[in-house]
């Protein structure tokens, strides 16, 4: 289980990673117009979306964590070969993969 700040670190890393993915989508402008300004407020919701699936893993129970992190992080990696602003979600998913692997590597001890 991921409960030790070793492993919360690593959530909070993949959450953070999230994060600068869709700052970069929204601030980052292509072709002299930001994202929003080219797709509309609806960009908004898709990109919350990874964000959600970042977060997930915080949010539950600490015995559930490393369970969720794995399936956060491969509903992740699909989203990068699917999407095309997934490639920007790619960090998060490596962590998140990282921190479910970290918790399933050692079978009953605390990460």
């Amino acid at each position: 289980m991921i409960s030790s700040p070793k492993g919360r670190w690593i959530l909070i890393a993949g959450f953070a990673a999230a994060m600068l993915g869709a700052t970069v989508l929204l601030v980052v402008p292509d072709d002299g117009q930001t994202l929003v300004e080219v797709e509309g407020t609806g960009s908004l919701a898709v990109l919350a979306l990874p964000l959600a699936v970042a977060a997930l893993p915080l949010l539950v129970p600490a015995q559930h964590r490393f369970r969720m992190a794995g399936a956060s992080g491969f509903v992740l990696v699909l989203a990068s070969f699917i999407s095309t602003v997934g490639i920007f979600f790619l960090p998060a998913a490596i962590a998140l993969v990282v921190a479910w692997w970290t918790g399933h590597a050692t079978p009953g001890t605390a990460v």
